[in-house]
């Protein structure tokens, strides 16, 4: 079984373990027989280990923790070897080797889940602010065009006033007296405007 975890990295689970010796313990009525098949169970476990570290499963896969889980179905078997064997947990971990059950590996199973939501959340949170900095670029990119248009306004704005000074100041009092004078059909008579003094609303911007 392949266990993957977050950043494309696995775990290597492995089941392919004889229990002919301790199964074969179990049915014995004789103790001295009961123990050398206890023994051979041990010792079977122990030779298992050697040859599941020879085959470094790990190597096959990138990113992947250099161990291998060896689980067995049997919780008991494993006690039974651990108990005639004292050394075999350590030498297996010593061996890269994670001696498990069906108890501890749903420990493990349960850890890989707990990892893959952290992960997730991590990576929703990174979508989160990828997508803020992408919306604040917009908005900054937005607000210059806003503020050429504001500017172009205001330059709009005074050319207009501009030229209603020069109406007022120049060219009406001349159509006026043309008028006076009757020098006109009387029809059309030269308008007021209005200078328009409401100012354009300056875009503040933060000073940070």
């Amino acid at each position: 079984m392949i266990i993957n975890l977050p950043g494309n990295s696995h775990v290597v689970v492995d089941s392919k373990l004889p229990l002919d010796a301790y199964l074969q313990a179990l049915e014995t009525d004789d103790e001295n027989s009961r123990n050398l098949l206890f023994a051979k169970h041990a010792k079977d476990l122990r030779d298992h280990v050697n040859r599941l570290s020879k085959k470094q499963y790990w190597s096959q896969f990138q990113n992947t923790p250099d161990f291998v889980v060896l689980y067995m179905e049997v919780e008991s078997a494993l006690n039974v070897a651990l108990m005639t064997d004292k050394t075999l947990l350590q030498d297996a971990m010593n061996n890269k080797i994670i001696l498990t059950t069906p108890t501890t590996l749903i420990v493990v199973l349960k850890s890989v889940a707990m990892s893959w939501q952290q992960h997730n959340i991590t990576e929703n949170a990174l979508q989160i602010m990828e997508a803020a900095m992408d919306f604040y670029g917009r908005v900054n990119v937005f607000a210059d065009h806003l503020d050429k248009v504001g500017g172009g306004l205001k330059t709009a704005l005074k050319g207009y006033n501009d030229a209603i000074g020069s109406w007022e100041s120049r060219v009406l009092p001349a159509g006026r007296k043309l008028e006076q004078l009757k020098a006109t059909d009387n029809k059309n008579v030269l308008p007021d405007f209005e200078i328009l003094d409401k100012p354009v609303r300056e875009l503040k911007k933060s000073e940070e």
